[in-house]
């Protein structure tokens, strides 16, 4: 059942890029660029550190020397729980960044845009 959830996931992800680099091919909008990143690009990365950072957490936990910032956690003079809502809430705040610039990217173009006549018969 994950399995069908996580190729359901990749083919969606996929048809978003393709949607967003057609659309970015017929109109050179660099709005769609950095939906692209917001998109599809910062996901998949976000998903490639989350086996990084589990491994300092983990180690924290264990007790094991850690790399400087997540030595404070280690030190115990901020809880563990601080550290992981805090990756989540960065990596949502990275996500958003991206998306309000390629909102605000996208909606310069569309206001300088003239709307096409319509034909009046």
């Amino acid at each position: 059942m994950i399995m069908v959830f996580i190729l359901i996931n990749v083919a969606l992800i996929l048809a978003i890029l393709v949607a967003l680099v057609v659309k970015y091919r017929r109109t050179r909008d660099a709005g769609f660029v950095v939906l692209i990143l917001a998109l599809v690009v910062w996901p998949l990365a976000a998903e490639i550190l989350v086996p990084v950072i589990q491994i300092q957490i983990d180690s924290i936990a264990a007790g094991h020397p850690v790399m400087y910032p997540f030595s404070l956690f280690g030190q115990g003079s901020r809880p563990l729980g601080e550290l992981i809502a805090g990756v989540r809430l960065l990596g949502r705040l990275v996500g958003s960044v991206l998306l309000l610039m390629a909102v605000c990217l996208l909606s310069r173009r569309s206001a300088h845009t003239p709307t096409p006549a319509t034909s009046e018969s």
